[in-house]
């Protein structure tokens, strides 16, 4: 494949944006206007007052948008899709109420759907488990400069992707907040933002492409616009896929991936900070014939779908065995059996899962049903693939 791709904006930094605008009384919805349905929905949310607001799948929205509406007058409903309502919630409700916050289940304890009154929130220390989510910490961060004396949080059980605390805490800098990650406490002390325009674009959606080269084992792509030095803790692919077979260069328009030889012959890492990946990582080294060990993957049963469960049932479909030997292990120890029939893989409504079977086309034939799924972070996916 050779060519230019456009990616789409970072879905993680536009919804931290996003927030911080709302905060200062700033609309940001015009930079993001070819934004993916995820960050659509927060901007409606942030922007159109509204007494019921709909997340979708988006567990982001659930997330920040529960810490933004606890502080912002009003009484207000939160709901979204099924699967939303399997997604926990309850330590950011916890931490929120200790803070004084009036939230209210509306269904099963400790998930959505919510009810929330929004009313002054006091600062201080507060402690909340991000065993579940970072975001838990995230959405607390971005409204602590707001509260009397802002907010010390001390961060209990193992934090999942941190990267994406650090990537908060870097965006809130940027903008003007006085922010500092010291092990698991995080300090960000009472201010006003100074929004600047940051726009990133985004290296999880980046991962496919370098998977269509790594498969392929040829052929050139210019990632436009994508940026090397970046926020994003997934930029991390352009390390990781050096051993696959694809070389990465900065250039002035953009990041710029060539087919170049492999050295791989297994592959071990811990996704810890980076559980996107994962899905990307799965399908390719399956692909490749390339045996694997994952770890810091046991956070992925709560994202859009239940990932490691999923990623061996469609794996399975196409002859790849897969096993997890603990919660926290994904292996595939190069165990084929031949089908004779063409794969139909379901995504389970999961755009990462979705995207990540594609490159699987070029190696073997499958068919991704619910191919719109991934209008939740990269609409245009489909037809520069087809391209």
């Amino acid at each position: 494949m050779n060519g230019i791709i456009e990616l789409p904006i970072s879905k993680s930094l536009a919804n931290r944006i996003l927030v911080i605008d709302a905060l200062v009384g700033k609309a940001s919805l015009p930079i993001f206007v070819k934004a993916c349905a995820d960050t659509q929905i927060m901007a409606q949310a942030l922007s159109v007052p509204a007494t019921r607001i709909n997340v979708g799948a988006s567990g982001t929205a659930l997330r920040f948008l529960t810490a933004y509406m606890s502080f912002h007058s009003g009484r207000r409903k939160i709901t979204g899709v099924e699967r939303i309502y399997e997604r926990p919630i309850a330590p950011l409700v916890d931490a929120l109420k200790s803070l004084g916050a009036k939230i209210r289940y509306l269904g099963q304890e400790g998930f959505a759907p919510m009810e929330i009154i929004g009313q002054s929130l006091a600062g201080g220390k507060v402690q909340i488990d991000a065993s579940y989510s970072s975001q838990f910490v995230s959405a607390l961060m971005l409204i602590a400069p707001r509260l009397s004396n802002g907010l010390t949080i001390e961060v209990i059980g193992e934090p999942t992707s941190k990267s994406y605390i650090d990537m908060t805490a870097a965006l809130m800098q940027r903008n003007g907040i006085a922010v500092t990650v010291q092990g698991r406490t995080v300090s960000v002390a009472e201010g006003k933002y100074t929004p600047v325009q940051i726009v990133e674009y985004d290296w999880t959606a980046a991962s496919y492409w370098y998977s269509i080269l790594a498969i392929q084992k040829q052929g050139k792509i210019l990632l436009k616009n994508l940026n090397v030095d970046s926020l994003q803790g997934d930029r991390i692919v352009s390390t990781l896929f050096e051993p696959f077979g694809v070389a990465t260069t900065q250039t002035p328009d953009g990041v710029r991936i060539e087919a170049c030889s492999s050295t791989i012959t297994s592959f071990a890492y811990n996704f810890q900070d980076c559980p996107d990946l994962v899905p990307t990582f799965t399908v390719l080294c399956c692909a490749l014939k390339i045996p694997f060990c994952m770890t810091g993957i046991i956070q992925l049963q709560y994202k859009e779908s239940a990932r490691v469960e999923v990623l061996m049932s469609e794996l399975q479909k196409c002859g790849y065995q897969l096993h997890q030997p603990t919660p926290d292990m994904l292996v595939w120890q190069g165990k084929y059996t031949p089908v004779h029939h063409l794969p139909q893989i379901d995504p389970h409504n999961d755009h990462r899962i979705a995207m990540a079977f594609a490159p699987l086309h070029l190696n073997r034939s499958v068919v991704v049903n619910m191919p719109s799924v991934v209008d939740k972070s990269y609409p245009d996916f489909w037809e520069l693939f087809e391209d």
